[in-house]
Parts: C-alpha cells; sequence; structure tokens
C-alpha cells in the first residue's frame, strides 16, 4: 500500500515538473501561443469600473498587439479603445421648487499599448504586463425635470484627461486562434477585464 502511495505520488510529481518545466531563457522567448510577429486582439467587457453615478452599459474594450522583438526580447507593441456609459438622477426641494436632475456621461478612450510577454513553457498559454497611454473624453450633460414633468435643459460639456495605467494579463487558447484574456489592473477604463482573444 505504502508502495502504491509513493508510486502515484512520484508520478504527479513528474507530471507537474514537465507540464510546468522552464528555463530561465524561456522568459525572454516568446510563448508558442503567440509568435513573434503576429497580431492579437482582445475583445471583452470591464468590470469595477471608477464611475459616476450608475453604470448604464458596462466598458466595452477593444485591444489589438503585435508582437514585436526588440533587442531580441518578447515585447508587443499595440492599441486600445474603450467606452461605456453612465447615469446619476438627484432630486431637488428647497421648498419653493420641487424638481429632479439627471446627470449622463459617455467615457471613451483610446491610446497605445507595450507589453512584455513571459513564457512558461506552457502549450495555448501567454501571459504578459502591459503599460498603457493614453487619452479619455467624457461627454456629459444635465437634465432637469421639473414638477410638471417637463424637461429643462441643463448644461453639456466634454473634457478630457490623460489616461494611463499598468496590468497584468494572460490569456488561453483552445485553437490555434481563438481563446480567452483577462487582464488585472487599471488601463482601459476599468480595473479588470475579461473577454475573447484571436491571434493570427
Amino acid at each position: 500500500m505504502k508502495k502504491n502511495i509513493l508510486t502515484l505520488i512520484l508520478c504527479i510529481g513528474i507530471t507537474g515538473v514537465s507540464a510546468f518545466s522552464f528555463e530561465a531563457r524561456d522568459l525572454c522567448t516568446y510563448p508558442s501561443a503567440v509568435p513573434a510577429g503576429s497580431f492579437i486582439i482582445n475583445t471583452g467587457i470591464g468590470f469595477n469600473v471608477p464611475s459616476y453615478g450608475s453604470m448604464v452599459f458596462p466598458p466595452v474594450i477593444v485591444s489589438l498587439d503585435y508582437a514585436l522583438p526588440i533587442g531580441g526580447l518578447p515585447f508587443s507593441i499595440g492599441g486600445t479603445f474603450g467606452i461605456y456609459g453612465s447615469s446619476g438622477e438627484n432630486d431637488i426641494n428647497d421648498n419653493i421648487i420641487v424638481a429632479s436632475f439627471t446627470d449622463s456621461w459617455l467615457f471613451m478612450s483610446f491610446g497605445g499599448r507595450f507589453a512584455y510577454h513571459f513564457n512558461w513553457a506552457i502549450d495555448k498559454f501567454d501571459t504578459y504586463a502591459v503599460t498603457s497611454v493614453g487619452w479619455t473624453v467624457v461627454s456629459g450633460k444635465r437634465e432637469i425635470h421639473s414638477g410638471d414633468k417637463t424637461v429643462v435643459p441643463g448644461y453639456a460639456e466634454t473634457k478630457g484627461h490623460l489616461l494611463w495605467g499598468v496590468s497584468i494579463g494572460a490569456r488561453y487558447f483552445f485553437t490555434r486562434n481563438i481563446g480567452a484574456f483577462m487582464e488585472l489592473g487599471y488601463g482601459d477604463l476599468s480595473f479588470a477585464s475579461l473577454g475573447v482573444s484571436f491571434t493570427f
């Protein structure tokens, strides 16, 4: 019995080591899932959004990366775009005027991405650290609802600010060209994103 248990532990250990075995130089090469010269597209939804009011629709995020070796190291460069909307409603009651107003915001971001890929010698698997730099455009408007339900236009404005972030990500490809991705960290209007990846 003890011999069988020892054999089982040994087999599991060998399997685990072989599944995750890699050499230090592997970290300086691309993972097999995204070889040099390949394009990778992420399309997904963002979560944990720093927004005003309640979310109208979640961030829709699209990014494109190109695996471009720089100095012989596994980098990728690309671009990103994100969009989402939110709104909030408040009441006004000063004993003279009874009304409410609704604020609505539309957020759009676009910019560039620069990533380093880590090769853990696991088939169909890609992990990376990415830095994003770009611009976020925020369009806001206010509608005032008076007591008799008429709508009075309030303000409308558009402003922008710098977008930057650092994230870590992982992709697993179910086929040669289609997989799933997850990114954690601030990059495209959210602190987490999840979706589908395509490579070609």
